[in-house]
């Protein structure tokens, strides 16, 4: 509240009555409102914290070890662990951001800089620069070069006792601290110690330690120390790297008087007071100068990061925003992830949707940079179903990369889903190093539902490298992988729901398919031969598929032991079809037939051959001069025939319509886990009569 006087009394004003005069109260429309404008006022303590927080669920509260070394060599452990292992690393193209942090399960060191100002033109710099920090609009003056800079992904690459300048954001500072020097020169003696985790616009991060009077300036309890939240410029660096027993090999950045190590800050991110301010210049008043705008992305990174300048957002609210970018299809952008990454408190179910939109390997490793909790999400979508092709180079890159750190790789526990695929050429074979790595890596997977091993991914025998705590669900096996103790397997594996055995050759094994040892299984999938041998009824079976054959009769009796099978698929349908006798399959609704283009036409009458009164669906494969119409008029139970001719030629009889309707094949391979009737179209999109009353899963 305020009483303003506006100067002395005229002598009109005294003559006259002093009732006329009042006093009037004039108060300010916020008591706490300050005029200086939003962008230099520092930040209260509650933003603060909030962003502290956030900054320590990026790395964990991760810090150095207790054990003290000297100065000039390694202090602590390398943050292994930060940036998990990504089996198909070799995605990541060289140069671009990400790709040396993820590279072979490294995380990249990241440091801040500290400039040891002891030049008196760097004083005088300084004392100008804080002369200034009443001004509201502060010009941005950095004196480094950029092409000296080292990022923090390749700290570690770099050889020991080299000197180093980096541009990072200061994720923590501990210190400064006295200790004694254990050994050495110094031994004995008390020194101060700082030590800091960095981190850069890259999303490395890296320990740096600070010795004797280096630490007690850049540690300076007034303005001019080094603050959490700080970008700065650290010049004179060196590398210290020490391997002990216990672990691998440790990177460390020092800091020291003997090194000359200089340091400039560079921008305060996180102000509490007003002097603070002197180290927030208008990064916009030097845009054109790229030492400016080197300074600026890694402040952008770090806000995104910490979000030092936001409130955090209700947990509606982002659920909405997050819904509706979803929605939109821009999940992988990296604005919606700033945002996302403030919503720490949001269920992990909520954020696991969200991440599952995003199927790009190249945004799901930076996801794992985002936030401890992200990390975990991510690295489940990365490796909880993987799949290489023995045909291309980069695949087989990736498996070798694999195998070398299974043992220390954290993803693979996650694995659900393991697939190898090889499609046979004359000129081609996979290199003789994919079975001993696909063995390697086959005792890992100790939660893998899913399994699918093609011809030349490993050698004969492989499954019983399989731990016993995978309990498959799905198997999808070359026979040329078979072994003896295959029935075996069978039958120590319950759990199984669908086994898909391919090819001709078994290596002269018996296998042997019962009820008692599979009784959840649904889907069968095998190349009949006398090799194979369904011992008794296996009423579970409701999907079956035959492929190539040449025992037409036999093949009928053995189907015959699968009566409750609803779905059936031939492929050397002409040799089948032509043997005598009929398939008993009362309850078959859905039929695929597989024709060779030097086959037979196929008689009007071919679907005679199944004594069922459930048919509905029928599709035939390379059927040249099928007489379709009268095929679909002889069962009148079927409601829709597709009939391929060529990849990219079918033709569609509805029931109800006079014409067929021409449309694209279905994609076979659209899930390497479902099976050839889950992918046709839903009936509904082609619109079948009314009156038609259909049931199955086919048809939803």
């Amino acid at each position: 509240m305020f009483r303003v006087f506006l100067g002395a009394p005229t002598k009109n004003d005294i003559s006259k009555d002093p009732a006329s005069f009042r006093w009037q109260n004039v108060s300010s429309t916020s008591p706490s409102a300050s005029t200086r404008p939003a962008g230099t006022q520092p930040f209260p303590p509650a933003t603060l914290q909030a962003a502290s927080v956030r900054i320590s669920q990026f790395y964990k509260h991760i810090i150095f070890d207790d054990e003290e070394g000297d100065e000039g060599a390694p202090d602590g452990t390398f943050l292994e662990g930060q940036t998990t292992a990504i089996s198909w690393d070799e995605s990541l193209e060289d140069g671009e951001p990400g790709a040396e942090t993820i590279d072979k399960s490294k995380s990249a060191v990241l440091s801040r800089d500290d400039t040891y100002a002891t030049q008196e033109e760097e004083t005088q710099e300084i004392s100008a620069y804080s002369s200034d920090a009443s001004s509201i609009i502060r010009f941005p003056s950095f004196t480094f070069d950029l092409h000296t800079l080292l990022k923090l992904a390749k700290v570690s690459k770099t050889p020991a006792y080299s000197k180093a300048s980096v541009l990072a954001a200061v994720l923590e500072i501990e210190g400064p601290d006295v200790i004694h020097i254990k050994k050495g020169l110094n031994a004995g003696k008390e020194v101060s110690l700082l030590k800091m985790i960095l981190g850069d616009d890259e999303g490395s991060v890296c320990k740096l330690t600070a010795w004797r009077e280096i630490a007690e300036c850049w540690g300076a309890e007034d303005a001019s120390g080094i603050k959490r939240g700080d970008v700065v410029f650290l010049e004179n660096l060196s590398i210290s790297k020490e391997t002990s027993p216990s672990s691998s090999a440790s990177t460390t950045l020092t800091a020291s008087p003997n090194l000359k190590s200089r340091l400039q800050i560079c921008f305060r991110t996180m102000p509490s007071n007003s002097e603070d301010m002197q180290y927030r210049p208008d990064l916009r008043l030097g845009y054109s100068d790229a030492t400016v705008r080197k300074v600026g992305a890694v402040v952008a990174w770090f806000e995104g990061m910490a979000a030092p300048g936001m409130p955090i957002i209700d947990r509606r609210s982002l659920i909405q925003y997050c819904a509706t970018a979803s929605y939109h299809n821009i999940t992988s952008t990296t604005s919606v992830w700033k945002h996302v990454a403030i919503g720490m408190e949001l269920p992990t179910e909520i954020l696991s949707a969200i991440v599952g939109e995003v199927s790009d390997v190249k945004t799901l490793s930076k996801l794992l940079l985002v936030s401890r909790q992200f990390n975990s999400i991510a690295l489940r979508q990365l490796y909880e179903d993987m799949s290489f092709s023995l045909n291309l180079a980069a695949d087989l890159r990736s498996i070798n990369t694999l195998r070398r750190d299974v043992q220390a790789n954290p993803g693979i526990q996650l694995t659900t889903s393991f697939a190898t695929y090889y499609f046979p050429r004359a000129y081609y074979a996979a290199p003789p190093h994919v079975e001993p790595d696909v063995d390697h890596i086959i005792p890992y997977l100790v939660n893998v539902r899913r399994l699918r091993l093609s011809r030349q991914a490993a050698s004969p025998g492989v499954l019983s490298l399989l731990p016993a705590s995978a309990h498959l669900t799905h198997l999808i096996l070359d026979r040329r992988l078979c072994s003896g103790d295959l029935t075996w397997f069978f039958s120590s594996h319950p759990t199984l729901e669908s086994i898909m055995l391919s090819s001709s050759s078994t290596n002269g094994h018996i296998i042997e398919l019962t009820s008692d040892a599979l009784p959840t299984l649904r889907t069968l999938a095998i190349v009949f031969d006398a090799s194979l041998r369904i011992k008794n009824t296996m009423p579970s079976v409701l999907n079956l598929t035959i492929f190539r054959h040449s025992d037409g009769p036999a093949v009928i009796h053995t189907v015959g032991r699968l009566p409750s099978t609803p779905t059936l698929a031939l492929q050397d349908a002409s040799t089948t079809l032509s043997s005598p006798g009929n398939f008993n399959l009362p309850n078959l609704e859905y039929l695929q037939l597989n024709f060779l283009m030097d086959d037979p036409r196929p008689a009007p009458s071919i679907l005679s051959k199944f004594a069922t009164t459930k048919l509905k669906y029928v599709r035939f494969l390379e059927s040249r001069g099928l007489d379709a119409r009268r095929i679909f008029e002889s069962v009148p139970t079927l409601v829709v025939m597709d009939v391929v001719r060529d990849a990219d030629e079918t033709l569609r009889w509805v029931r109800g319509s006079d014409f067929p309707l021409e449309i694209g094949t279905f994609d076979e391979d659209a899930d390497s886990w479902g099976q050839w009737w889950e992918h046709a179209v839903s009936l509904k999109e082609v619109g079948y009569p009314s009156g038609c009353h259909l049931t199955g899963s086919f048809f939803h």
